[in-house]
């Protein structure tokens, strides 16, 4: 008498549990639906985020060669015995790619923005685009193009005028001490020149 052959079932999950595989495809087409940081960037907010590291790099070497000609500026003053003047290129950069309460008195007010793409040195700049790659990708995918560029002016223009109101006012309520120098020797120059000027005398070389 032959046995009876019964189909071998399948072990069946308990109630509420999927499969591994079932699980991760679906944690993968959540994500994909949740939103939208596993995405490329479309076209133009590759193109904000590349504009925005082109500025970066093309005032970095328009800073270079202003403190370049200062430079050279400074040693030919010294050999000629004259005060040093002010080159054309770090004018520039002093009057607009600088924040100060001298810039914002003169109306000025584009500083308060553009000093966001200058940089005092190449570790500065090599920094600032490494947070800028890291961060920008998924807020752009987040925000788009425009919504981006606006949090990005507003934080830099926020940023800017609290670091100018803590040192330029707050310490020196708080502390009694003078408005914090500038850290930028070569921008610092410009507006010790600039103030003198103002006041109708020239500063002698060893106050440069």
């Amino acid at each position: 008498m032959g046995g009876s052959h019964l189909p071998r079932q399948q072990p069946q999950p308990f109630p509420g549990h999927a499969s591994s595989h079932e699980q991760s495809q679906s944690s993968l087409s959540s994500a994909d639906s949740s939103g939208k940081s596993h995405r490329r960037l479309t076209r133009p907010e590759l193109n904000v985020l590349l504009a925005l590291l082109l500025a970066q790099l093309l005032m970095m070497a328009v800073t270079i060669k202003a403190d370049a000609a200062w430079r050279k500026e400074q040693k030919d003053a010294a050999r000629e015995g004259r005060a040093p003047r002010a080159p054309v290129d770090m004018q520039i950069v002093a009057a607009h790619f600088q924040l100060s309460t001298l810039n914002l008195m003169e109306g000025r007010w584009w500083t308060a923005l553009l000093y966001s793409f200058r940089h005092n040195h190449e570790l500065h700049l090599g920094l600032n685009m490494l947070m800028l790659l890291a961060t920008a990708s998924g807020l752009l995918a987040a925000l788009g193009p425009r919504r981006f560029l606006g949090l990005y002016a507003a934080a830099a223009v926020g940023g800017g005028l609290a670091e100018l109101a803590v040192w330029d006012y707050l310490r020196p309520l708080l502390t009694g001490q003078q408005p914090h120098p500038s850290r930028d020797t070569m921008i610092d120059q410009v507006n010790r020149m600039h103030e003198a000027r103002k006041e109708g005398r020239e500063l002698p070389i060893n106050e440069q």
